[in-house]
């Protein structure tokens, strides 16, 4: 959930450089990726030492593949972080950004979605440990 989270917030900081082109994301990338927040997200600096002279899209799914920290994530989440890759070269700031945002609001409502998942597992896992409680007072009684 937590990466989720990161992700959307990368994204939404990711909306609002100004350049399109290559180097300019990887400086963009490079420092996001220095800042404390996104530290966690360790294919964003491989990503802009690579991608400088390089296909930007190829980069971008190569670095997010081989993401060790990915492995959390489900596979839908996993393809939805990789086909970002498609986004890089749009010759308009505004449709870049505009996808920056779809991004962000997807990771967002994924992180959500873990989120209840999660509370509804504890709600069962509690519900549980309290009726086996109970199963042994009466049991022991």
């Amino acid at each position: 959930m937590t990466l989720l989270r990161r992700l959307s917030e990368f994204f939404a900081a990711f909306a609002s450089f100004s350049e399109l082109a290559p180097r300019d994301a990887a400086r963009t990338v490079r420092r996001l990726a220095e800042s404390e927040s996104f530290g966690s997200l360790g294919f964003l600096m491989p990503f802009s030492r690579r991608c400088a002279d390089a296909n930007v899209r190829q980069v971008w799914r190569e670095e997010t593949a081989s993401f060790s920290g990915g492995a959390v994530l489900t596979s839908e989440q996993r393809r939805l972080l990789s086909d970002f890759a498609e986004q890089f070269g749009l010759t308009s700031l505004e449709r870049f950004t505009a996808a920056c945002r779809n991004y962000e609001s997807r990771f967002a409502a994924e992180a959500e979605k873990e989120k209840q998942a999660l509370e509804k597992t504890e709600t069962l896992t509690a519900g549980a440990g309290v009726l086996g409680a109970a199963l042994i007072l009466i049991v022991c009684w």
